[in-house]
């Protein structure tokens, strides 16, 4: 887990897999009572737990590509402040105006 999601969501990302592997069992045992409406929602609670824990695993990605794109920049000698300097700038002059 340590490297699959960002350092400090590993103890929610435990409890969401804990989560997954409780709503799985109780869904099966749902099933083997004939309780087909009781496994269909363990089996949606399964899923809501698997997208949170795909959340914070597209978060750690989205974090470890910013960091390679700030150190590439680094490496290219490119000063981020002016990059943003010069975007909120363009973005102040080119918003329409409210006529």
């Amino acid at each position: 887990m340590k490297h699959y999601v960002l350092q400090e969501d590993v103890c929610l990302a435990v409890q969401l897999l804990n989560c997954c592997y409780d709503c799985l069992k109780r869904a099966e045992k749902a099933i083997e009572c004939e309780q087909l409406s009781m496994a269909n929602y363990w089996i949606n609670e399964f899923q809501r737990a698997r997208d949170d824990l795909q959340e914070l695993r597209v978060k750690k990605i989205e974090r470890d590509r910013l960091i390679t794109l700030f150190h590439e920049c680094s490496r290219k000698q490119i000063d981020l402040e002016d990059v943003v300097r010069r975007i909120s700038g363009e973005y102040l002059f080119s918003r329409p105006s409210s006529n």
